[in-house]
């Protein structure tokens, strides 16, 4: 008689930091959001917008939704800039859908109190 063992086979699980690594968002922006949030967020959006800003030209760029955050990259000269906004700092985010626009109010920020972002499309609004 012959002893038959069954045996359950569990495949490892990944690491999380490596499987947000192979996120094609994330990978895409990891070197830009490496310097202002934790390496384990994930970019869940990237969407196109343009972003409008006082006594400056509005300028082009992508909003990005992170787990905890939400960024705002764009260029300036030759550089990239990020608007890094944590969820607990928003205050108030207010909507014009017909202009396809958001409005995020973030009370206690000197720089940045107000981010007002522009959609290019009814589509990507929505989003």
């Amino acid at each position: 008689v012959s002893e038959e063992s069954d045996e359950l086979y569990i495949p490892h699980q990944m690491n999380t930091a490596v499987t947000r690594e192979l996120d094609p968002l994330t990978k895409k922006y990891r070197s830009q959001l490496s310097k202002k949030v934790p390496y384990t967020e994930q970019v869940l959006a990237a969407i196109s917008v343009t972003f409008k800003r006082f006594s400056k030209s509005d300028q082009k760029g992508k909003f990005l939704f992170l787990d905890h955050y939400v960024c705002i990259s764009y260029r300036k000269g030759f550089a990239n800039k990020l608007l890094v906004i944590e969820h607990e700092q928003i205050g108030q985010i207010l909507e014009n859908e017909n202009q396809h626009m958001l409005v995020i109010i973030i009370p206690g920020s000197t720089t940045n109190p107000e981010v007002q972002c522009v959609f290019e499309s009814h589509s990507d609004y929505c989003k």
